[in-house]
Formats: C-alpha cells, structure tokens, sequence
C-alpha cells in the first residue's frame, strides 16, 4: 500500500450537506450559520475518523469492505457534535427509562468507537 501524495488529504465519510439533512435542514435553504456548522463538524469528524484508524490509504481493502459502516459512524459522531452548538457549556443530559441521569462523553467519537475498532489499522510488534 502507498500513502496518498498527500498526507492530510481525509477521506469524506460524511460532509456537510448529508449532515444538514440529518439535522433536518434543507442543506439548499440552509442559513451561512447552518452551513459554516456543519462543515467544521464534518470536517473535525472526518479527521478524527481518519486519525483514529490510523492514516487511511484510498486503496485500503479493509476500509473498503468497512466504507459503509464507517460512513454510519461518522455520521453518528457528526450528529452527536453538531447538536452540541446547541447547548449550555458544551454538555448534554441525557436520562434512561428510570429517569437516572448517565454519563454523556465529550468526543464525539466516544460512542462509535465500537463501530470503527474493526476496520481500524493496528500494528503488531
């Protein structure tokens, strides 16, 4: 495998427009606002995805097998951090069915991790 020429060239596994309309915003009637949110979210993921499988190649076998459930991932965590624009100090409540408060994580990827560990590149040695 090669590296691409050049090496902060991320793959987009989720882009602003697929985001919006996540969200539920028309992406062609979105505000600059909208828009400007939605583009450092799906950047910010789409490198962070990129980090945390360890400098995907475009011609990786393993990421293309995982092409669709990686999207699903990034889409998830770009889901998660876009809501967070939306409240106080950056943090988020959540309670189950008992009504008990749980622990909300602050990366965004905390909670597709799981999703991404099979297709993530490790090294032995």
């Amino acid at each position: 495998m090669t590296l691409p020429a050049d090496p902060f060239d991320v793959p987009a596994w989720v882009t602003a427009a697929q985001l919006l309309a996540l969200v539920g915003v028309d992406p062609t009637t979105a505000t600059a606002a909208q828009l400007s949110r939605a583009t450092l979210v799906a950047d910010a993921v789409n490198i962070d995805v990129a980090r945390y499988l360890d400098r995907p190649v475009p011609d990786d076998p393993v990421l293309a097998a995982g092409d669709a459930s990686i999207r699903a991932a990034a889409a998830q965590a770009a889901l998660n951090a876009y809501g967070r624009f939306d409240t106080k100090f950056d943090s988020a409540g959540y309670a189950d069915q008992q009504g008990q408060a749980i622990k909300v994580a602050r990366d965004a990827l905390a909670y597709v991790q799981p999703q991404l560990d099979r297709w993530r590149r490790l090294a032995v040695g």
